[in-house]
């Protein structure tokens, strides 16, 4: 779903038994499973540490974009 770009839930009934396709999961008693998969929106962020000179230009440029903005005025150390 996430290569496609699908946008509609999707919700696939899968029947599991010893014989089953692996990727299942095996049951040896049977049974089925009912999935609901459902894409979500999400607004791509991004995050500066450190607001120096090169922080700053970077903000500017990126706050005209659609996206979460997060800044921080210190650096990240590791």
């Amino acid at each position: 779903m996430i290569a496609a770009g699908a946008g509609a839930p999707e919700a696939p009934d899968i029947a599991l038994s010893d014989k089953a396709p692996f990727q299942y999961g095996v049951q040896c008693c049977g049974g089925e499973v009912a999935l609901l998969l459902e894409p979500l929106p999400v607004v791509p962020s991004v995050a500066i540490f450190g607001i120096g000179h090169v922080g700053v230009e970077l903000a500017r440029v990126l706050a005209r974009h659609d996206l979460e903005l997060h800044l921080s005025t210190r650096a990240r150390t590791s």
